[in-house]
Formats: C-alpha cells, structure tokens, sequence
C-alpha cells in the first residue's frame, strides 16, 4: 500500500490524475486505514535505526494523508496520520543527532555533562581537555565542514517537512552544544582554559545554522 501511495505522490503534479486519486483516496476503507495505524508502532520499533526507511515511511504517510485533507468524514484517520508523520521527523531528527555526536565521539560523554559528577569533569579521562579538544573539533568540522555539513533530508518529498526536519536538527544540534558549553565554563568542573576548548558560543552556534531567531 506504501509503494501505491508513494508512486501517488510523486504523481499529484498532473492534475486531472490528482482529481481522480483525490476521489479514489477519499473512499479508503476505515479497515485499511486502521491496519496502518495499528502497524505504526511496530513498524517504528523495529525500524527506526534506517533512515532510508524512516523517510520513506514519512513519504507514505504524507502521500496518503494528502488527499484526506478536507474529508469530514476522514478527518480523524488525517490527524492520526498527521500524529503519525510528526512521530517520525521526530525521531529521523534524533537519530541524526545520535549519529553526529556519536561520529565526534561526543555520545558517550553527553551523560557526564547533562549530569555531572562530584569532582570536575577536567580531571575525568573521557571528559579531559585533551580528549574534549579532538571531539569538539570533530563536532565542528561535521556541523560546518564542506563534506559533512548537516543533512538536508533531500528524499522528503513535502518541502514543509523537510525544512521542519532540517531546522529540528539545527536546534537539536545548537542546544547539544549548549550543554557541552555551559559543562566546560563552568568553575566547578577546572578547565584551565574552556574558551579555547570551546572556542564557539552558543550564540555564534545558533547563528551560523540560522535558528538564533527562532
């Protein structure tokens, strides 16, 4: 059924098909809607590490919910959809930013600054200038380097989903950095020198991915 609602989609250009698989999805039967709805969780658990995946579930959702849009007597069975679709971005944004700080090495160390412990952070090894130096390089040269800037997520097909995605993971990503930033200035965990460990503010972070305003 996915595969059918993905061709529609990528079909609803023509307007004379748009009419008639608007009218052909307005009468998809409660069962069938149902048996989606039913498998999403399902579907989710077990698939949520694949991105590839994850967007081309997204596409289905969208490609089936669209003509549904404007149906009183679908309205409940779109929402659910809607529900369904904002799940997913959700946990495509996730996934992306566990991929990023897992590729800086940044991962593992999240725990140590989102809750520290008693003594300083600089005297623990996976959190020491030393190691924190090379991975917060990494984390730039991932977030603003020529070759591994932030994904786009260019396969969403509905451009509102897409600029939705890509500005969720902008802020997730500002606000990891934040966390990291606020743990490295702080007097209590002795860093000699934490503005040269983090070089960027959070400010500047913001800016440059454009979401300062936001």
């Amino acid at each position: 059924m996915c595969e059918q609602a993905a061709e529609a989609h990528k079909s609803k250009g023509i307007h004379s098909s748009r009419r008639s698989r608007v009218s052909d999805s307005a009468q998809l039967s409660k069962s069938s809607v149902d048996v989606i709805l039913a498998n999403n969780g399902t579907v989710s658990s077990s698939q949520s590490s694949e991105t590839p995946w994850k967007i081309f579930l997204i596409n289905c959702l969208c490609a089936i919910q669209q003509p549904l849009l404007g149906h009183e007597s679908a309205a409940e069975y779109a929402k659910n959809l809607g529900n369904m679709i904002n799940n997913h971005i959700h946990a495509l944004v996730e996934k992306e930013l566990e991929a990023i700080l897992t590729r800086s090495n940044l991962s593992s160390k999240m725990t140590h600054f989102l809750d520290p412990a008693d003594h300083p952070l600089a005297e623990m090894e996976e959190t020491s200038p030393s190691s924190l130096s090379e991975c917060l390089k990494i984390f730039i040269d991932t977030i603003f380097g020529n070759t591994n800037s932030l994904p786009e997520f260019e396969q969403l097909q509905v451009p509102k989903l897409r600029s939705e995605a890509s500005t969720q993971l902008a802020r997730s990503v500002a606000e990891a950095y934040e966390v990291i930033y606020n743990a490295i200035v702080d007097p209590k965990n002795q860093y000699s020198d934490p503005t040269s460990l983090a070089r960027h503010t959070p400010q500047s972070i913001r800016a440059i991915l454009g979401i300062e305003s936001l």
